[in-house]
């Protein structure tokens, strides 16, 4: 196992030369590279492309590549922890990644694989499943990406909402619908995951920092679907 991670840093000083050519195309990128085309990968996926962000979904697995396919969704079939997936892939306007495969340990790598590409306040990953007592030294704190959204919200966990019924919402915030309205209104069950400022900057609601949408910005969230605005 250390020699995986030895390798997938490695292929990091690659990424460092085409990260200084992607900067200097793009000084401040916003668009996403998704690792993980399943169910709750399109969701999200499609939202972002909506709001008129890049996306960029990629996987190994055949059957999602081809469901992110028919859903309009730009793809990549193969690993993202690949020798030459940074070659491969078109990186252009994508400035973040965000792991969301099943596998804690593949994201965590992918966030190790893209950090030198991404710095690590650009790569985002699902919580793991594991107790902190389970956990390896190698995914210590350092070793992946920021946490995204909350400490229960895991690949299981969107699974379960999914099949709920729950589905990803817009949610523009005004003076007369501020955040607080918006967290009564769910009583909540609603998971922030994003937030699209004022300017078209994206940011991402992580555990680290769990930001609140503030008038004149849009929220993205996954809602429970009783609601008639929900996409």
């Amino acid at each position: 196992f250390v020699v995986i991670v030895g390798t997938v840093l490695v292929y990091g000083l690659t990424s460092a030369s085409v990260a200084r050519r992607l900067k200097v195309s793009n000084p401040d990128p916003q668009g996403v590279l998704i690792a993980g085309a399943n169910a709750m990968g399109c969701k999200l996926g499609a939202a972002l492309q909506e709001e008129g962000f890049r996306v960029l979904m990629v996987d190994n697995n055949r059957q999602h590549i081809n469901q992110a396919r028919m859903a309009g969704l730009p793809v990549h079939y193969g690993s993202v922890l690949a020798e030459d997936a940074v070659d491969d892939l078109d990186l252009a306007g994508i400035g973040r990644l965000i792991a969301l495969t099943p596998n804690h340990r593949i994201n965590s790598l992918a966030a190790i694989h893209f950090a030198e590409l991404f710095g690590r306040t650009g790569v985002f990953q699902l919580p793991d499943v594991l107790s902190k007592s389970q956990r390896t030294e190698a995914f210590s704190e350092g070793l992946q990406g920021r946490t995204l959204f909350s400490a229960e919200a895991n690949y299981d966990f969107f699974g379960a909402k999914l099949h709920e019924g729950f589905l990803i919402k817009r949610t523009p915030i005004t003076a007369e619908f501020d955040f607080e309205s918006f967290q009564k209104q769910y009583g909540g069950e609603a998971l922030p995951m994003f937030i699209i400022t004022e300017t078209k900057k994206l940011q991402m609601v992580t555990i680290e920092e769990p930001s609140e949408a503030r008038n004149g910005q849009i929220l993205i969230s996954l809602v429970p679907g009783n609601s008639a605005s929900c996409r």
